[in-house]
């Protein structure tokens, strides 16, 4: 009873800090947006510093953003591979490609395009939008 209890906090901290990134991403690039909103349409500012501060923090903003999402993303794969590795019988190649995926798309040689395409698409899909 306690191992589960342990288990369903941490798929429950996963789900939120999945969430959290995703709508933390969400928020930060339409601030992003807003931001080069606000300034289309004025004319660039005379100093050097002034046009480099702006493109600083609109550099700061995209990179957030890619950081927000691929945490969820990553949270997100990181379910599915162990949901995957729970719920299917896989060979020892194809758990190590998959494990590869994330980071390598090379890793993709490592797995059976059958065991891939059949029993894996939604780790393939998750991967994919990582990469």
């Amino acid at each position: 009873m306690e191992h589960e209890s342990k288990t369903s906090r941490k798929s429950h901290r996963a789900l939120a800090t999945m969430v959290g990134s995703l709508l933390l991403g969400t928020l930060l690039a339409v601030g992003h947006h807003m931001y080069y909103a606000s300034m289309n349409g004025h004319p660039v500012g005379q100093s050097r510093l002034q046009q480099e501060t702006y493109v600083a923090a609109g550099v700061a903003f995209t990179f957030l953003v890619r950081a927000f999402i691929l945490l969820a993303v990553g949270i997100a794969f990181t379910q599915l591979f162990w949901h995957d590795l729970l719920t299917q019988t896989s060979s020892i190649k194809t758990v190590d490609g998959l494990f590869t995926i994330r980071r390598n798309p090379l890793g993709l040689l490592d797995v059976r395009p059958a065991a891939l395409f059949s029993k894996h698409r939604a780790l393939l899909v998750t991967a994919l939008v990582m990469w």
